[in-house]
């Protein structure tokens, strides 16, 4: 079966596992990273077409889609400003993490200033 696309799910907890495991099986390359790489490889072991990766810069150079399904808006904000510099230019940013309204305003702005699609 031919990829859809590529996409890079950041945070394996439940949410996280589910889509990176719904995605696989539908026909995407997921590449999942957890901060904790063993849960990300445990996920990546029962879902097809989803692999583990140790390095969030791998997870989401070259993705189409990167999802991130972290624990609160500071765990979004410190990963993605470490890694958006490794967005492709086409890329499209789904921020699917509960956080607060302000944190939700400071993501889209670090988005809008590195100008990537933000969801």
């Amino acid at each position: 079966m031919a990829h859809a696309s590529t996409v890079a799910v950041l945070g394996a907890g439940a949410l996280g596992a589910a889509m990176a495991s719904r995605l696989g099986e539908t026909g995407h390359e997921v590449r999942l990273w957890n901060r904790t790489e063993e849960r990300a490889r445990a996920v990546a072991d029962d879902a097809a077409g989803v692999t583990a990766v140790s390095a969030v810069g791998d997870a989401v150079s070259g993705a189409s889609v990167v999802i991130t399904v972290l624990r609160d808006g500071d765990a979004v904000a410190e990963v993605m400003a470490d890694t958006i510099d490794r967005l492709d230019v086409d890329a499209v940013w789904v921020q699917a993490s509960t956080v607060w309204p302000r944190s939700a305003d400071a993501l889209a702005g670090l988005a809008r200033d590195h100008g990537v699609g933000y969801l």
